[in-house]
C-alpha cells in the first residue's frame, strides 16, 4: 500500500505546531491536523488547465470541498493561489508543509530555500532518486534528487517511503 494523500500527513500532524501554511495542497488536509491548528491550504489549481481532475474531481467540487471544510473546522482556510504569488505577502507560520510540489518547478531546491523565511518548521517530499524517464511521465522537471541536495535538512524518516523522501528543518537546528 502506498503512502499518498491525507495518509502521508496523518503521519506526520500530530507533530507539527501551528498554524500550518499547506503548499500545494490539492483537495486539501485539514482533516488530518487537530481541530484549532490554524490550517491554511493553497493550491493555483494549475491541473485543471489540461483538462484534468484530482483524485477525480473536478475544480469546482475540490473548490466546494474546501469550503465545507472551512465550515467544519475552526481556524481553516484555502486559497487558489500559488505559492509563489502567497509568499510575497508579509506572512509567517510555525510549520509549512509541502509535499510533492517541489519537483514541478525547475527552481525546486531554491524555492526550498526560500520557504524557510516564513517558518519555523519545514516538511517537505519529493520523488527520491526518480530516473528522468519517470519524471517526464509524472509532470516534473526536477529528478534524481537524493538527500544530499537539501543540504540543513534531516530525514523525517530512516529511508524513502515508496519512492519519496520526506525531508524536515527546523529554525535554529
Amino acid at each position: 500500500m502506498a503512502v499518498d494523500g491525507i495518509e502521508a500527513y496523518k503521519l506526520f500532524a500530530r507533530l507539527l505546531p501551528g498554524p500550518v501554511l499547506d503548499i500545494g495542497c490539492s483537495v486539501g488536509a485539514s482533516e488530518a491536523f487537530p481541530l484549532g491548528t490554524g490550517y491554511v491550504g493553497i493550491d493555483p489549481l494549475c491541473w485543471r488547465e489540461v483538462g484534468g481532475t484530482i483524485r477525480g474531481k473536478t475544480e469546482d467540487e475540490v473548490i466546494a470541498g474546501w469550503r465545507e471544510k472551512e465550515r467544519s473546522r475552526p481556524g481553516t482556510k484555502y486559497f487558489k493561489v500559488g505559492f509563489e504569488e502567497f509568499l510575497t505577502t508579509d506572512i509567517w507560520y510555525n510549520t509549512i508543509v509541502c509535499f510533492e510540489v517541489l519537483e514541478h518547478y525547475t527552481n525546486g531546491l531554491e524555492l526550498a530555500e526560500r520557504l524557510k523565511m516564513f517558518c519555523d518548521h519545514l516538511l517537505i517530499s519529493v520523488p527520491y532518486k526518480e530516473s528522468e524517464v519517470a519524471a517526464a511521465r509524472n509532470g516534473h522537471v526536477l529528478h534524481g534528487l537524493d538527500y544530499v541536495d537539501f543540504p540543513g535538512f534531516r530525514p523525517a524518516s530512516s529511508s524513502p517511503f515508496f519512492g519519496r523522501m520526506f525531508l524536515g528543518w527546523e529554525r535554529g537546528s
